[in-house]
């Protein structure tokens, strides 16, 4: 039977000293910020791990303009690919909602952060706000997906009523734990200041 841990219930209730997390719960509740072409995949496909060949057309669809030619960036898409092998294997995710729209509100901006980093390389940043909806989804990550590190660190989290930080599945998200989404109106924007980015495409 599914049982899932929502961090902020467990933060106001009294846990004893031998609470842990996996032998409680299934999965954890976390919330994974983005900005998706089409939401329907999330409900169909779920979150899968990066693929290449998807993920270099959609960083040349999302950065098309007059003033950048696909080889250049299909260079930069390289370099980048090679570099981050680790992390193209994590999916992430915060335990609030609150985290996303006031820390990591890039994520939702701005979209994929491996996309975001060859947009920065090729000064291009402006053009991710054109495709897309900035995107919240809520999921039910199984906890076998979620490194040890990471269980400790919810842990300590309850233990403190700390809802910062985040943590990251090393699997595929199944479409049966997309729970549901929302399109935040206002979100903070540090790569502009922390002024507010407005979603007009609610």
């Amino acid at each position: 039977m599914k049982k899932v841990a929502i961090i902020d219930e467990l933060i106001k209730s009294e846990i004893p000293k031998s609470f842990t997390l996996e032998n409680k719960f299934t999965h954890i509740r976390g919330f994974h910020g983005c900005r998706p072409l089409d939401i329907h995949t999330y409900y169909s496909k779920g979150i899968q791990m990066l693929d290449k060949e998807q993920l270099l057309h959609e960083t040349l669809y999302r950065l098309n303009d007059i003033f950048l030619d696909k080889k250049s960036i299909i260079e930069v898409f390289e370099k980048h690919w090679q570099s981050e092998a680790i992390e193209r294997k994590s999916i992430w995710f915060t335990v609030s909602k609150q985290e996303l729209l006031l820390k990591a509100g890039h994520y939702m901006i701005y979209g994929s952060e491996f996309i975001q980093g060859i947009a920065a390389d090729l000064v291009s940043h402006q053009l991710l706000k054109n495709h897309g909806i900035p995107t919240i989804f809520s999921i039910d990550v199984p906890i076998e997906t979620i490194p040890t590190e990471y269980l400790n660190c919810l842990k300590d989290n309850i233990k403190n009523k700390d809802t910062s930080g985040g943590f990251k599945s090393t699997s595929p998200i199944s479409k049966d734990d997309v729970i549901e989404h929302l399109h935040p109106l206002k979100i903070v924007d540090w790569h502009n200041k922390g002024s507010y980015y407005l979603n007009q495409m609610r």
